[in-house]
């Protein structure tokens, strides 16, 4: 019967036809049904996709049972799956070791043929893949340690350049405040008698026209002082926009502590 099954063997039905078989190399355990149970339970985990489950099932039922080849077989298709080569490859060798049948001696061979033909290959696309990974990665922290040096060099020229025009505010305050205290002042002074022309309203202080020419020199003079500020902020130039290895990182790319001396724009 055994040897009827692996020759209608296929590796994705095989845990089903095995399932029926009597396992009576598992007398070493406590009693051969528990031995058929964790059999079933790891072909199921393995049709399921829950390879690592199966990995570990089957594991234990190599401990207690070291020469049951059809679960050495198993093993090595679940760590197939997980890419675990060398492992499973040594899991159908052990298989072959165990058993006579000519099916399952056929389908490790095929099994471990194909492991030394593209195990290899695996390899080498890793090293590929994991090289491009390291490029790119490179190249992503050189292109960060350039955005932070930008972004700390725009930082820099936006404080000079708040710095002056804060000053200029300041003195262009103090000019304003002087400017309301002699226009009070000018008021305060004067004996001058005017009548509003569309009320007939009649007040005592300044007309329109001398509290123009008090305040005209200090609005100038403020003026003066903001042109000239605005002229010393707009020399001092932002940096040039980097150029870029990669996609331009942003503000949300930043990370402290990355800084790449050896690549100075």
């Amino acid at each position: 019967m055994l040897s009827q099954a692996f020759r209608r063997f296929s590796p994705t039905k095989f845990c089903c036809l095995l399932a029926i078989v009597v396992l009576t190399p598992f007398a070493a355990m406590q009693r051969a049904d528990a031995g058929e149970d964790y059999y079933k339970q790891a072909c199921e985990k393995y049709e399921k996709g829950d390879y690592e489950g199966a990995r570990h099932l089957f594991m234990h039922i190599n401990k207690y049972a070291p020469t049951y080849a059809p679960a050495h077989y198993q093993l090595g298709n679940t760590l197939l799956k997980l890419n675990r080569l060398a492992e499973a490859k040594a899991s159908y060798e052990l298989c072959m070791q165990h058993t006579k049948d000519p099916a399952l001696i056929k389908n490790c061979q095929t099994a471990v043929q194909h492991i030394l033909t593209e195990g290899p290959k695996r390899a080498q696309a890793a090293s590929v893949v994991g090289k491009a990974a390291a490029q790119l990665d490179a190249k992503a922290s050189r292109d960060r340690a350039r955005f932070e040096r930008y972004q700390a060099a725009v930082a820099e020229v936006e404080k000079q350049r708040n710095s002056i025009l804060n000053e200029a505010r300041e003195r262009v305050r103090k000019i304003k405040e002087d400017e309301e205290r002699h226009v009070k002042e000018a008021e305060g002074s004067t004996n001058q008698r005017l009548r509003n022309l569309v009320t007939g309203e009649r007040r005592v202080g300044l007309s329109d026209d001398q509290e123009a020419e008090i305040r005209a020199p200090y609005q100038q003079e403020a003026q003066k002082i903001m042109r000239i500020a605005e002229d010393r902020a707009r020399v001092i130039r932002m940096p040039s926009v980097p150029t870029y290895e990669g996609t331009p990182p942003t503000a949300e790319d930043r990370k402290p502590g990355k800084e790449d001396d050896d690549d100075e724009d």
